[in-house]
């Protein structure tokens, strides 16, 4: 009985400390490491030219269920015009050569911001998009893409 007892509570302390099952816990703790996380993924996904990864049940890691559907919805549609996570028509490889993300800034308790950039260098790749984040019920998601208002 006393080794049930012991094995349940390291099994307890393990499962606590690791993180649980939370998928996107264990990838990004942080708004800007989940912003770069995903734009790793999305970017080298689309480098394959085979499919859309919004077709992939990958990307439910990182982007918040309901913009998923919406965005599979409008593809299949042919209401989408533009790569929404990009905000462009035109995707080319060298864009996944240098991301940067900047610090997030929170708005309020479950919200952040975080400007986006990528590009061929690094000196090219400024701030072009602006990522919000959600925390929903300790988990965090990507909720929106939008431009910023860049000078050029």
């Amino acid at each position: 009985m006393r080794n049930k007892i012991l094995v349940f509570t390291l099994a307890f302390f393990t499962w606590v400390l690791l993180g649980s099952t939370n998928p996107t816990y264990c990838f990004a703790q942080t708004p800007k490491n989940l912003v770069r996380d995903f734009y790793t993924w999305y970017l080298g996904e689309l480098n394959k030219f085979d499919k859309l990864p919004e077709s992939s049940n990958d990307i439910y890691k990182y982007i918040y269920p309901c913009v998923v559907s919406k965005l599979r919805i409008e593809y299949k549609m042919g209401a989408r015009s533009f790569n929404y996570f990009i905000q462009s028509n035109d995707y080319w490889p060298e864009l996944s050569l240098h991301i940067t993300t900047g610090e997030a800034v929170k708005i309020n308790d479950s919200v952040s911001i975080v400007p986006l950039g990528f590009g061929e260098t690094k000196e090219r790749s400024v701030p072009r998009l602006i990522v919000f984040v959600q925390n929903e019920k300790g988990t965090l998601y990507i909720t929106k893409v939008e431009e910023a208002d860049t000078p050029y």
